[in-house]
């Protein structure tokens, strides 16, 4: 059976808002698409894992960061195991 791909997987890697500065509190990537995916351990919404979930609200803003910058691989995974090689990003060599 063929696994459904979630549309918010298709768009682009989670990045930081384009209108958050240093000095303001590091936002959540949380999208209220909360379902775990049992092969990765990520949730499909936001691509945290459990843990980091639960430490969010504990976690100080560099360790914030830490995750936020983890995510666009992580989605570049996904986007990989759902549909194969993704092309090279444009400028790459």
């Amino acid at each position: 059976m063929d696994r459904a791909v979630p549309a918010f997987l298709l768009d682009a890697p989670p990045v930081l808002p384009a209108d958050w500065s240093a000095g303001q509190p590091v936002p959540s990537p949380c999208i209220s698409v909360c379902r775990m995916d049992p092969a990765t351990g990520w949730c499909e919404g936001c691509l945290r894992s459990i843990d980091e979930i639960i430490a969010w609200s504990r976690q100080d803003e560099a360790g914030k960061l830490q995750v936020w910058a983890r995510l666009p691989g992580r989605w570049q995974q996904q986007q990989e195991a759902l549909f194969g090689p993704l092309p090279p990003s444009p400028g790459a060599s």
